[in-house]
């Protein structure tokens, strides 16, 4: 039966629980097949001085080869349940990222209603229109180049991030595995990338994906290491 979690944190310990469970048993199986080793080496000598000992050092050896598969075959499962509870998270990280854009989606349209309203309260007192003023001027033509963003505009991209970042990791939750180009997420989602650039169509991990997915690539998200 699969499991399901609560919180995307709970599904990561589970993942490390699960990790650490493999590491021990993979160390035991490494432990019998060490004694493995050591009997065939012992054996010579016992079968020569006597070689009536030949089943009983044959059984010794079979029960801990039957030992050292049964330990990774343990391993294997629990490693399968560690990656099976990383993108249970992976989703659950999706969804808490998802309702945060709509969060600053929300914020940035309610920033952006109270400067129109203060700019035309603004403009009608004075009798005039006002512009933003330009950040940067081209030096030789003196054209304006850019403009700095109002507060309504970085509530906006700070949700397009999240909405991005959201959507690399809905993608591992699906996948197994992180997005690497803008098409992975524009296929998953039906949206573009917007003002988030890529080079060559290739996403960067550091703005594209999430904090738990950049962790999990890592190696750091089961060791809880930054």
């Amino acid at each position: 039966m699969k499991t399901t979690y609560k919180t995307a944190a709970a599904a990561v310990q589970a993942a490390a629980r699960a990790q650490r469970a493999a590491e021990e048993r993979e160390r035991q199986a490494q432990e019998a097949q060490a004694r493995i080793a050591a009997m065939e080496s012992e054996s010579v000598d016992a079968l020569v001085a006597d070689p009536g000992q030949a089943q009983a050092i044959t059984t010794a050896i079979d029960a801990q080869t039957r030992l050292v598969a049964a330990y990774r075959a343990k391993a294997a499962q629990h490693r399968a349940e560690s990656a099976e509870a990383l993108r249970a998270a992976a989703g659950l990280d999706a969804d808490e990222l998802a309702r945060a854009a709509s969060t600053k989606a929300a914020e940035a349209e309610a920033a952006q209603t109270r400067i129109d309203k203060l700019l035309t309260a603004l403009e009608e007192y004075a009798g005039a229109s006002f512009e933003v003023a330009p950040a940067s001027r081209d030096p030789f033509t003196g054209e304006a180049t850019s403009w700095p963003n109002t507060v309504a505009e970085d509530l906006q991209d700070e949700g397009t991030l999240l909405r991005v970042q959201a959507s690399s990791s809905r993608y591992y939750a699906e996948h197994g595995s992180a997005p690497r180009t803008a098409e992975d997420l524009n296929a998953l989602d039906g949206t573009r990338l917007g003002m988030y650039d890529t080079a060559g169509g290739l996403l960067s991990p550091s703005a594209h994906w999430s904090p738990l997915l950049r962790a999990i690539d890592a190696g750091t998200a089961l060791t809880g290491e930054d």
